[in-house]
C-alpha cells in the first residue's frame, strides 16, 4: 500500500505543478498582451493627431531651418549671428547695425519667405527687422547667448507661409 500511496501522491503533485505552470504561462501571456495594447495607446496619443497638427509641425521647421541658415551666414568673415551681437556693441562699425540691417533684408528677399526678427539684449529690443505683410506667423525657437554678463535673445518668425 505504500506504494500505491506514494505513487499518487506523485500523480497529484505533477497535476498540480502542471496547472501551477499554465497559470504562470496564461498570466505570461496577459502581461505582454497589457505591454501590446499600452504601447499602442501611447504611440498614438502622443503622435500628431490631425492634418493641422502635422502642418503646424512642418512649418515649424522650416522657421527653425531658415532661422539657423540665417544665422550661419557669413559677411565680413564673421556669421551673421556675431555680427547681431557686435551691432549691440559696436552699433557704428564698419559692419555694424546698418550693414546688418541691409543683409537681413537682402537675405529675406534672396530666400523668398517674408519674415521679421528681433534682437534683445536684457530684455531691450536693440535691433528690429520685419518684412510681413500678412498676419500669419510661424516662430521659429527662440535663441538665447550670453556674451559679457549681457543676456541676447534672437526670435525669428516666418510670415504667410502655406504648406499642406
Amino acid at each position: 500500500m505504500r506504494t500505491l500511496g506514494g505513487s499518487m501522491f506523485k500523480q497529484i503533485a505533477k497535476g498540480e505543478k502542471r496547472r501551477a505552470q499554465v497559470e504562470l504561462f496564461g498570466t505570461a501571456i496577459i502581461l505582454v498582451l497589457l505591454v501590446l495594447i499600452a504601447t499602442f495607446a501611447v504611440r498614438f496619443s502622443i503622435g500628431p493627431k490631425s492634418l493641422a497638427e502635422k502642418t503646424e509641425l512642418k512649418e515649424s521647421i522650416i522657421a527653425n531651418n531658415a532661422f539657423n541658415a540665417l544665422f550661419k551666414a557669413t559677411l565680413c568673415g564673421k556669421q551673421m549671428q556675431e555680427l547681431i551681437i557686435q551691432c549691440y556693441f559696436e552699433p557704428n562699425a564698419e559692419c555694424g547695425c546698418e550693414f546688418v540691417k541691409q543683409e537681413l533684408e537682402k537675405i529675406g528677399q534672396t530666400v523668398g519667405y517674408e519674415y521679421e526678427f528681433s534682437a534683445t539684449a536684457n530684455k531691450g529690443v536693440y535691433l528690429e527687422q520685419n518684412f510681413c505683410t500678412g498676419d500669419s506667423k510661424i516662430a521659429a525657437s527662440p535663441y538665447k547667448t550670453s556674451q559679457n554678463s549681457i543676456l541676447f535673445e534672437f526670435t525669428f518668425r516666418l510670415c504667410g507661409i502655406n504648406i499642406h
